[in-house]
């Protein structure tokens, strides 16, 4: 008799995971006709209950196995942008709450897609969930980037972030830059080498480009003792800064 209530057992397990699953999906789709509605509070307490019950009522594999098809959907697949176009172009509090959770166990232990999925979730922006900085995502990106698994998304996540640092550090051109000659060097040694080993995205490597160039006027400028005229310099190298 055991032996025969096993597999009704299994199906039943089942069955509540595709409900779980399904109503996880909804929540996600109320979300959005509340918000678009103008019904932002009511949007945001649906969801954050929503998630509350799908974290009571299953069980840890079943609640991970939601949340991976969603990570896999959202950061790989490009559905649900919906999410995050409310102007800050983060995921809802709640939904991030959860995620965070999900990817950090999944990060530490050195699996992927996770490594670069943890730091995709805030990227630059403040981390509500950790505010001491105790975990470098990063650092997971470049492990991530390291990786024998890495993907393209994950090239050009590590890229996107060589990049970030490239622009940061020309914020105040021609006056300084905000790095010491040996960084900026290093950032645009390290975006070379990721263009010369890996396929990325043609917008990422036309922004290069351009801040290769513009680096590159700012190192002439500064080498003529910051005495010329760093826009002029631009404009003849065919850069517009």
């Amino acid at each position: 008799m055991i032996k025969e209530a096993l597999p009704f057992k299994k199906e039943s397990g089942k069955m509540v995971f595709i409900c779980a699953k399904e109503e996880f999906y909804k929540s996600l789709e109320e979300y959005k006709n509340l918000w678009d509605k103008g019904l932002k509070k009511q949007a945001n307490r649906h969801l954050k209950t929503c998630i509350e019950n799908l974290c009571r009522e299953s069980d840890k594999n079943s609640l991970n196995d939601i949340l991976e098809d969603f990570c896999f959907r959202y950061f790989d697949n490009g559905e649900f942008s919906y999410l995050n176009d409310r102007g800050n172009a983060l995921l809802p509090y709640e939904l991030n709450k959860i995620l965070w959770e999900f990817l950090k166990s999944e990060a530490v232990m050195g699996k992927m897609p996770h490594m670069r999925r943890i730091w995709e979730i805030f990227k630059m922006q403040a981390n509500p969930f950790d505010i001491r900085y105790e975990l470098d995502t990063e650092l997971f990106l470049k492990r991530a980037y390291e990786h024998k698994d890495c993907d393209e998304k994950t090239v050009n996540c590590y890229l996107w972030l060589e990049l970030y640092y490239l622009r940061y550090g020309a914020h105040h051109f021609p006056d300084r830059c905000l790095f010491d000659k040996e960084t900026y060097l290093k950032f645009l040694s390290q975006a070379q080498e990721i263009i010369d080993t890996h396929r990325v995205d043609c917008k990422l490597l036309q922004d290069f480009d351009y801040l290769a160039g513009v680096y590159e006027c700012y190192l002439k400028f500064d080498n003529m003792g910051r005495k010329g005229d760093f826009l002029q310099i631009c404009k003849d190298a065919g850069f517009t800064f």
